[in-house]
């Protein structure tokens, strides 16, 4: 391609063979922190009969696997 035919389709940029990145700010997580009390409740939780862990584990927002472990 020429350059009249790149900035005719991206701009001064493109003819200088820049390339307009365009990135988006992901809001980072934070983590959680859960106290001793709060650990040992989510635990008798998942024990009581009728509950699955998977249950337990969504209701708090937290993943299964480390709940189980």
């Amino acid at each position: 391609m020429r350059n009249h035919d790149l900035e005719a389709r991206g701009g001064a940029a493109a003819a200088n063979g820049a390339a307009a990145v365009v990135r988006k700010r992901r809001k980072r997580k934070t983590r959680r922190s859960w106290s001793v009390e709060e650990k040992i409740r989510i635990a008798r939780e998942s024990f009581a009969s009728g509950e699955t862990i998977t249950a337990v584990a969504q209701r708090h927002g937290i993943p299964r696997n480390r709940l189980s472990s």
